[in-house]
Parts: C-alpha cells; structure tokens; sequence
C-alpha cells in the first residue's frame, strides 16, 4: 500500500476514533501496574509588547487563541520501534468545555511521553512510520491539521517523565510552525499576474516525537507546495513586496519564486539558495525567516534573517550559489 495511503487512513481512523475527553481513546494496561492520578493545566498566556514573543503568545484567555487542545499519552521511550503503537490515550478539549486547558488522566508506572497540541482548528493525532537506523521503521505520534494552510496560532508542547507517584504539572505551548516572508525588492512589472512560491518536498504532517515536519526515507520525495498569490493592479510598479507564509519546520529540498504573466509565461524565477550541505533549505521550528532579493533584476545576492520575536535572531549573508553553513 502507499505510504501516503496507509498515512492518510491512520490519521482518518484517528479522527473519527478520537473524542472529547470524556469519551477519549484509552488502551487497556496492565492491572497489575499501579495507577497515577496525573492533572496538566495549559495556563492563559501573557501579552508582551503587544506583539508575539518567543512562546507565542496569547492575549487573554485560553480559548481566545485556540479553540482546540489535543492530547496524547503514549507508554515507553520515544527510541522505540513501536513507540507510538503503545497508545496509552488520545483525546482533545474544545473551548465549550468547562474544564478547558485542564486534563486529567490515570497513568501507570514507568516511562511515559505525553504531547499536547493547541490550534483554532481540530485535527488528528494518529501514528505513522518514519525511518530508522538499517532500513528499520519507529512508530511515531503524527498531528494532522483539518486544513494544509497553516497558520501562527498552532502550538505543541511534548512531556517526558517517568511515573511513580501523582502529577500535578503547568505546561507551557510553543508554536509548532515556521513563519517565511518572501520580499521582492525590485519594482513588480506591469504584465506580472501571479506569483507561486514553492516548497519542495513538502511533509504533510506534523512529527510530534521529532517537533518537525514528517522525516521520509531518501527514497522518498514529497509533493511540492504551492503558495499562489494574484498579483493585484496596487501591487505593480511596487517595490519591496512581501509575501507571508507558514509551513511545517523542515528540510525543504528546494524553495523558489517564480512571476507568470496572464497567459501563464514566466516572467522571471528565483531559486532560494541551500543553508545545509548545499542540499537543502533547513526552516526550524518557532522561527521567522525573512527573505529578500532582487527578482526582476540582475542582482546576485539576496539575505536572510530570523525575527527574534520568535526565537534567537540570526542574521546570515549568502550569495545564490548557496552556503556551507547550517543556521544554528
């Protein structure tokens, strides 16, 4: 079967299998393993500067940023082969719940990985395989959202303790996206009617154990994503256009920009250089990335800069044939 396929029907039987709290999936343990109560409350986040810090935050209460919170309790080490198979249980809170932001569970003794996902929009949490050391497979936790436009108001926290005794622990969400803008500094010409920027081998899910994208095989590739934007009549003879995005932090194998006029002639493309092993364009998580260039020009070189509001700055030159460095 597809791996794509097997992925799209896992996720779908999570959806349809994973209810309200009170009516959640739980897998049967051991009855000999002593039991826990463990409680976890996801506080209101705090305002600071009136604009979006490094936690990403919120603004008053809980629900007035995300509608939904996802949770997910799996037995074991994230190490192992069946990790994600060891469903201990998967749930999900809407803001109409009363105890919203607050989760109660029942755990046994011993090692457990817990993850929490919040978003204005339910998704799934369901398990998939991703690649291992010697052409092995580990199950792992997948989040997919109910739609492929992502946006910054999706956060993620994962937990890793070991039970012997009652929990009571405050968990604090970060977000699980990455922000690029795309600025075009040259003027857009009068005859340009569409701009697509394209991220290659785009995952479609989000690796809850890994806080990435869904890592593949090298065998594998995924299908491109294809943010479009319609060149409006205010935006040509502009200069410094700047398009936004969000997407799942990864290992792109390409990110380009390309101008088409109305019969679907390029204008012009650009191809955004690689930051790691001039193979790819690595994107981490909960950061902002901004880059900018001539497209319509015939300048060589374009920038790249990471907004500190989101996480620690980082300001790299490099010219179109790329770098040897990775962004750390």
């Amino acid at each position: 079967m597809n791996k794509h396929l097997a992925l799209s029907l896992l996720l779908s039987t999570a959806l349809l299998g994973c209810k309200k709290e009170t009516g959640s999936k739980k897998v049967d343990e051991p009855q000999s393993d002593q039991t826990h109560i463990a409680t976890f409350s996801i506080q209101d986040f705090s305002i600071s500067d009136g604009s979006l810090s490094t936690n990403g935050l919120k603004t008053n209460a809980l629900k007035d940023d995300i509608k939904y919170l996802h949770y997910g309790a799996y037995r074991g080490e994230v190490s192992d082969y069946h990790f994600a198979l060891n469903v201990h249980k998967v749930a999900y809170q809407d803001y109409t719940q009363a105890n919203f932001g607050k989760i109660t569970d029942s755990l046994t003794n011993g090692p457990k990985r817990v993850y929490f996902v919040g978003t204005q929009v339910k998704g799934a949490i369901g398990t998939d395989q991703i690649p291992g050391t010697g052409g092995s497979f580990i199950a792992h936790p997948m989040f997919a959202p109910a739609s492929t436009d992502l946006k910054d108001d999706m956060y993620y926290a994962a937990l890793d303790t070991t039970v012997s005794g009652p929990i009571n622990k405050q968990i604090v969400l970060k977000r699980m996206v990455t922000k690029v803008t795309l600025k075009i500094s040259d003027p857009i010409p009068s005859n340009a009617a569409k701009l697509v920027f394209q991220f290659m081998d785009y995952p479609p899910t989000f690796d809850l154990a890994t806080g990435t994208g869904r890592p593949r095989t090298r065998e594998e590739e995924y299908l491109p994503r294809d943010f479009v934007y319609d060149v409006k009549s205010a935006d040509k003879g502009k200069s410094n256009f700047e398009l936004c995005v969000y997407v799942w932090p990864y290992r792109y194998r390409e990110l380009s920009i390309t101008c088409f006029d109305k019969n679907g002639k390029v204008i012009a493309t650009k191809i955004m250089p690689k930051n790691q092993y001039d193979f790819y364009t690595n994107l981490e998580i909960n950061r902002h990335y901004t880059f900018s260039g001539y497209l319509f020009g015939h300048q060589a070189t374009f920038g790249v800069t990471v907004d500190k509001k989101w996480d620690e700055p980082v300001n790299m030159p490099y010219s179109v044939t790329g770098v040897k460095r990775s962004i750390k």
